[in-house]
């Protein structure tokens, strides 16, 4: 199925392209190919399809495969930087049961580190054989790169630095404002209070609290 859908494509009739270098409708080959492998490569197989009485279901087994090269997929400046061996292994796959796209149920099966399938289906989960998993209509599979491990505590390691030296400079910023802050509320708002000499109240008079005096900076 991959094969068939990076097979080449021929351009030609009512569906010429349309040259810019020309600005004229010529006969091409157009290829889908995979310029940057990833990680994690998630396969949607094409299983509905709609024609004139509506959409429908295409139910067809179509096997695959425990492992993937990606080396024969790729553009030659892909073939430059990664070669020509990029093995993928498979590590879950995603199943449709139901005859039509507007219901039906999802269940998924997925392998463990040692190597052993479960099926997953909502809180049922238990562990299959390898010939159940390939004999499924699969949907969706999801495969990762022999090269993640590595790669992946790289990006989780420049991903923890960048984020460190952000969150530093960020305190540093809030730290450096705060203190500009209130060295020119020091400077604006000091005060020095003066307190009125008590006077002698009359008898059952209340007394009069004391006072005080700001005084303002000159500008």
């Amino acid at each position: 199925a991959l094969k068939h859908f990076v097979k080449p494509e021929v351009l030609a009739g009512d569906n010429k392209y349309k040259c810019s270098a020309c600005n004229r409708k010529v006969v091409a080959r157009k290829r889908l190919q995979v310029h940057h492998p990833p990680l994690c490569l998630v396969l949607h197989l094409k299983r509905f399809a709609f024609n004139m009485f509506g959409p429908s279901k295409i139910g067809h087994h179509i096997e695959f495969s425990d492992k993937l090269n990606l080396g024969e997929y790729l553009t030659d400046v892909g073939r430059q930087m990664f070669g020509t061996n990029v093995e993928y292994e498979l590590f879950g796959v995603v199943v449709h049961a139901g005859h039509s796209q507007h219901s039906g149920h999802y269940y998924a099966y997925v392998r463990n580190a040692s190597g052993a399938w479960h099926n997953m289906d909502d809180s049922d989960v238990r562990r299959v054989s390898d010939r159940a998993v390939f004999a499924e209509r699969v949907y969706m599979l999801f495969y990762v790169s022999r090269r993640a491990p590595s790669a992946l505590k790289e990006s989780i390691a420049k991903a923890e630095v960048a984020k460190a030296k952000a969150a530093a400079e960020a305190t540093a910023a809030v730290v450096a404002a705060t203190s500009s802050l209130d060295s020119r509320r020091r400077r604006r708002w000091r005060a020095t209070p003066t307190t009125a000499t008590p006077t002698r109240a009359r008898r059952g008079a209340t007394p009069a609290p004391p006072t005080s005096r700001r005084c303002w900076p000159r500008r």
